[in-house]
């Protein structure tokens, strides 16, 4: 990597960022992809990884730049994984939660209100952080 260029985006030149993303875009979205299986969750993960890089550029050093990228990269994709192994629990819960429904509506008894509401605080606490702007 140009370290220059590295040093001019770690003192907080935009210009110099932007010219980082596009050198190693293409590259990192790749290898996302072939671990995640798919381009949009992977353009999602590299846009965070430069986002968190750009956010973290002061505790980053051209030595440990392309560290930190790996390190990034790897941590998300890992909270890839691990919330959608949260989401198909989650799933599995709430299809128990419905056929728990219908043995109940079939007895004529209506689910707790606090079950549901349980249920639906569940689901949006698990839902993907917003997407973030890089400068």
């Amino acid at each position: 990597m140009n370290q220059k260029l590295i040093d001019r985006f770690l003192g907080g030149e935009v210009e110099a960022f932007k010219k980082v993303v596009s050198d190693n875009y293409n590259a990192l979205l790749k290898e996302v992809t072939d671990q995640v299986g798919s381009d949009e969750l992977a353009k999602g993960i590299v846009k965070e990884v430069f986002v968190r890089t750009w956010q973290n550029r002061r505790s980053v050093t051209a030595e440990s730049f392309e560290k930190f990228l790996i390190q990034t990269t790897a941590e998300l994709i890992r909270d890839l994984f691990r919330k959608a192994v949260d989401n198909t629990r989650l799933e599995k819960e709430i299809c128990r939660y419905i056929e728990k429904g219908k043995h109940a509506a079939e007895k004529e008894q209506v689910p707790d209100e606090s079950v549901i509401l349980n249920i639906k605080n569940q689901f949006l606490q698990h839902q993907l952080i917003p997407q973030q702007k890089i400068p």
